[in-house]
């Protein structure tokens, strides 16, 4: 599931590496793929022995991999001009959105496909207004939520569509104030939220399929690669704001509990687990935050980086990418336990997005004295004590202990 679970808090119940043994394998996007100019984001996630993966660039296929070996089980086509919603996982179906923009065709699709053969089960269409379509619906990509038999959905539209997770039959419809598009949407204690970019985050009883509250945070996040996910424990709602604002928030009335703000940088996802709260943020430093007090428990800064994945967290360790990096920090402490970086393939020179990369990194180095890598991890996932991570070089790396 995207964020680990249908809360979206990023805890991945399972065993984590607290010591790099290696690297167990790595699987590169096609010939074909990879030497187009480099893209940015993985699309990943796990289950029943399959590692489902779009890769950066890639918005026309859907690759199932071996979770033990890397070795590609099959490959599912979507066609050309696509663009991959994140991916959610659940009972042996990987569920994901795709848009399709071109010259002649502009639609959605909720896709479910068996993680085992790479056949589809079923699609429903995700009604899309080209009238109402905005930057804030070109960033934000919703994953579907899947829980207790049903799959939850942000259109483009500002409705949140509810369907049948076996069938795909279409349930019900929530509609938002406004023609704008839905982030994920998160579930818990029988509430739903999901942040609208019209500037409210959304909360709605599943049961009587009606509005609880809805609170005013502002406009999308800044970051084309930061958009506002609801985070959902604890009796609490965490959510961050364009206006670079962390957010706690009562489940049940939406009032305020507290905030956070790191000067005026951008904050990034957060990730939840017992009773801290991590999130990065844009100046380079990562924050470990007291749930109940909001004050940092400890902070960690790596160099001149400013991009962080969104964390996630499996057996008390905080997994994190950055520039360059992989991280892996106590999640108590701080600590750094170990940090992965991409080995160099054999033939390099002959490889599109190494080559690249390498030769543009040290071009930055040389004649500017700038750190900024453009080698950047995904946020990972976690697995059977293995941590599957993409990079923009265009490999998908699975580490081991």
């Amino acid at each position: 599931m995207f964020r680990a679970n249908f809360q979206r808090t990023g805890v991945y119940q399972t065993i984590g590496v607290h010591q790099l043994g290696g690297l167990k394998w790595k699987f590169q996007q096609p010939p074909e793929i990879a030497s187009r100019m480099p893209g940015f984001h993985w699309r990943l996630t796990a289950g029943d022995g399959i590692v489902c993966a779009k890769s950066p660039g890639d918005g026309e296929n859907l690759y199932g991999l071996d979770s033990q070996t890397g070795q590609l089980l099959w490959r599912y086509q979507i066609g050309k001009g696509k663009k991959f919603f994140p991916l959610g996982i659940d009972n042996g179906v990987v569920y994901f959105g795709y848009r399709r923009l071109d010259s002649v065709t502009r639609d959605e699709y909720l896709i479910a496909v068996n993680v085992q053969t790479g056949q589809q089960k079923w699609q429903f269409k995700l009604p899309f207004q080209t009238t109402t379509f905005s930057f804030e619906s070109l960033v934000s990509l919703s994953s579907p939520a899947v829980a207790d038999g049903v799959v939850y959905i942000g259109g483009s539209d500002g409705n949140l569509y509810v369907v049948d997770a076996s069938s795909g039959e279409f349930l019900w419809h929530f509609k938002t104030t406004k023609n704008m598009a839905l982030t994920s949407p998160a579930i818990d204690e029988g509430i739903l939220c999901v942040y609208s970019s019209d500037g409210y985050l959304y909360a709605v009883d599943v049961t009587t399929r009606q509005q609880r509250w809805k609170f005013e945070i502002g406009a999308l996040s800044s970051s084309l690669f930061s958009a506002s996910v609801p985070v959902m424990a604890n009796e609490k709602v965490y959510i961050t704001s364009g206006d670079n604002t962390l957010y706690s928030l009562d489940i049940q009335t939406g009032e305020t509990l507290w905030t956070f703000k790191a000067a005026n940088h951008l904050l990034y996802q957060p990730a939840v687990a017992e009773h801290i709260l991590c999130v990065g943020s844009s100046e380079g430093l990562f924050y470990a935050l007291d749930l109940e007090t909001n004050q940092p428990i400890w902070t960690f800064k790596t160099g001149d980086f400013r991009y962080w994945s969104s964390p996630v967290i499996a057996d008390g360790i905080v997994y994190l990418g950055s520039e360059g990096f992989l991280q892996a920090l106590n999640l108590e402490t701080g600590e750094q336990l170990w940090q992965f970086q991409p080995p160099l393939p054999d033939q390099w020179v002959l490889d599109p997005p190494m080559f690249f990369y390498g030769l543009f990194n040290q071009f930055l180095k040389v004649f500017t004295g700038n750190t900024f890598n453009l080698e950047k991890f995904s946020s990972p996932v976690i697995a059977d004590g293995v941590v599957y991570v993409g990079c923009s070089n265009g490999y998908l790396y699975a580490l081991h202990k």
